[in-house]
C-alpha cells in the first residue's frame, strides 16, 4: 500500500508545483505582483513548512524568496522585501544575489549603515565588481562622506571611465573646497561629452566665483547652438553677459528664456537689472514688480524697484513707499534684538565677565527702552566691578522711572544706600 501511495503523493506534489508555477508565470506576465506574492507565499509554505524542510530545500527556497522580494519591490515595499530576504539569508550567508538584493532594499529604506556593511562585504568578495563599488560610492555621497567617495570613485575609474563617476568625483572635490581638482574632473567629463549640461553648470559655478565670465561663455555658447532651449544653460549665459556688462545681449538671453515659458524670479530680476542698466526705467520697474510678486523678501530688489520708479514722472509717491519699505526691511526687529542681547548679557554675567555683560545689557536697553530691569542689571555689574560711581548712576536712572513699591524699586533703594556708603568710605 505504502509503495503505491508514495509515488501518488509525489506525483500530486509535482503536478501542484507545476500548476503553481504556471499561475505565477501568468501573474508576472500581467504585472499582477499582489497575486504573485500570494502564490509565492503558498509555494514557500509548501516546500518549507519547518526549519528542517527549509534546510533540505534551501536552493529552491532562496530562489522563491528572491522572486518574492522583487515583486515586493515592484509594489514599493522595500521594507517587506528586506524581511523576506533576511529570513532566508541564514541558509546561505554568502549568497551574493541575496546580499546584493538585501543591500538594495536597505538603501531604499534609508538604512545606510546596513546597506554599506553588505556592499563592503560584496566588494571584498568581488573586488572588480563596478556595480558594488558604485553602490558604496552613492551611499557615501548621500551621507556626505566626500573623501571616501573620491577614493571609491578613483578605484572605479581605474576599471572603467564612467561619466557619472567623473561628475560625482568633481562634485565631491567641489564640496571639499578643492576647486582645481573639481575642474579637472568636470573637464574630463566634458571631453567625453561636450554637451553635458550638468558639468557645464557645476564648472560655471566655480568660474563665476573666479570672475572668469568669458570661460563660461566659451562653454555655454557652443552648447546653446546645439540645444538652444536648455533652461539650465540659458541663465548661465545670461548671467555671464550681465556680469561682463553686456546688458543688451544679456537682456536678449533672458527675454528668450521668458519666451520659452520661464516665468521665474531669476528671469524677471535680470530682465529688470538689464533694463535698469540700459536706463529703461519703465521696463525695469515692470520686471522688478513681477519679481517682487514672486518674492518680496529681497531688500536689494525693493531698492531697485523704488529707484526705477524715481525716474518715472508721477511715480514719486510709489518710489517713496518702496524706499520706506526697504528701510523697514533693513531695520532689525527690536524685540528680537533686545532678547538676543539680554541672553548674551546673562551668559556673560554667569561667566563673571561683568564688562562684557554691561555692554550687552546696554545694547538690550537701547533696543527696548521699556526694559528698565537692564538698568538695574548694569548697576549691579558696575557694583561687582567696584565702580560705585557708575553703579550709582544707573541705579538712580532706574529709580527715576521705576515703580515705587515694586521689588526692583526696593532693591535699588537698598543698593543706592550701599553704594553711597562705599563711595563715602573711599572719599
Amino acid at each position: 500500500m505504502s509503495k503505491i501511495l508514495f509515488p501518488i503523493v509525489a506525483l500530486f506534489l509535482y503536478v501542484s508545483h507545476i500548476a503553481a508555477q504556471d499561475r505565477l508565470s501568468s501573474a508576472l506576465r500581467k504585472y499582477n505582483y499582489v497575486e504573485a506574492v500570494s502564490i509565492l507565499d503558498s509555494m514557500i509554505a509548501r516546500i518549507a513548512p519547518d526549519s528542517l524542510s527549509a534546510v533540505a530545500n534551501k536552493t529552491e527556497l532562496i530562489e522563491l524568496a528572491l522572486q518574492k522580494s522583487k515583486c515586493q519591490k515592484k509594489l514599493q515595499r522595500p521594507d517587506n522585501a528586506a524581511q523576506t530576504l533576511a529570513s532566508v539569508l541564514q541558509y546561505d550567508r554568502y549568497n551574493i544575489e541575496l546580499m546584493a538584493e538585501l543591500a538594495d532594499c536597505h538603501t531604499a529604506n534609508e538604512d545606510y549603515d546596513s546597506a554599506m556593511m553588505l556592499y563592503s562585504i560584496l566588494a571584498v568578495m568581488q573586488p572588480d565588481n563596478v556595480y558594488f563599488k558604485l553602490c558604496k560610492a552613492k551611499i557615501q555621497y548621500h551621507i556626505k562622506a566626500y573623501e571616501d567617495v573620491v577614493n571609491e570613485c578613483k578605484s572605479i575609474l581605474a576599471i572603467d571611465t564612467i561619466p557619472d563617476v567623473l561628475y560625482m568625483t568633481g562634485n565631491c572635490y567641489k564640496q571639499l573646497g578643492q576647486l582645481d581638482s573639481a575642474m579637472t574632473y568636470y573637464d574630463k567629463l566634458l571631453t567625453l561629452n561636450p554637451l553635458s549640461a550638468k558639468a557645464i553648470s557645476r564648472k560655471s559655478d566655480i568660474l563665476f566665483k573666479e570672475n572668469k565670465f568669458d570661460e563660461v561663455l566659451e562653454m555655454t555658447d557652443p552648447y546653446l547652438k546645439e540645444v538652444s532651449d536648455n533652461m539650465e544653460i540659458l541663465p548661465l549665459r545670461g548671467l555671464a553677459l550681465y556680469l561682463k556688462k553686456d546688458y543688451l545681449k544679456s537682456l536678449q538671453t533672458f527675454e528668450y528664456q521668458q519666451e520659452l515659458g520661464d516665468d521665474s524670479y531669476t528671469v524677471h530680476y535680470y530682465l529688470g537689472m538689464n533694463n535698469y542698466m540700459l536706463s529703461r526705467w519703465s521696463r525695469a520697474a515692470k520686471e522688478f514688480e513681477s519679481a517682487y510678486r514672486i518674492d518680496s523678501t529681497d531688500v536689494k530688489l525693493v531698492c531697485k524697484l523704488a529707484d526705477s520708479y524715481s525716474y518715472l514722472p508721477g511715480r514719486d509717491a510709489l518710489s517713496i513707499a518702496y524706499f520706506d519699505k526697504a528701510i523697514t526691511m533693513m531695520q532689525p526687529d527690536s524685540s528680537l534684538m533686545k532678547t538676543i542681547f539680554d541672553r548674551k548679557a546673562t551668559l556673560a554675567f554667569n561667566a563673571n565677565d561683568f564688562k562684557k555683560a554691561i555692554d550687552y545689557y546696554k545694547q538690550s536697553y537701547d533696543y527696548g527702552k521699556t526694559n528698565i530691569s537692564a538698568l538695574l542689571s548694569i548697576g549691579y555689574c558696575y557694583e561687582c566691578l567696584k565702580d560705585y560711581k557708575n553703579a550709582l548712576s544707573y541705579y538712580e536712572q532706574y529709580k527715576k522711572i521705576g515703580k515705587p513699591g515694586s521689588s526692583g524699586y526696593k532693591y535699588v533703594e537698598e543698593s543706592i544706600a550701599y553704594v553711597k556708603a562705599e563711595l563715602f568710605m573711599l572719599e
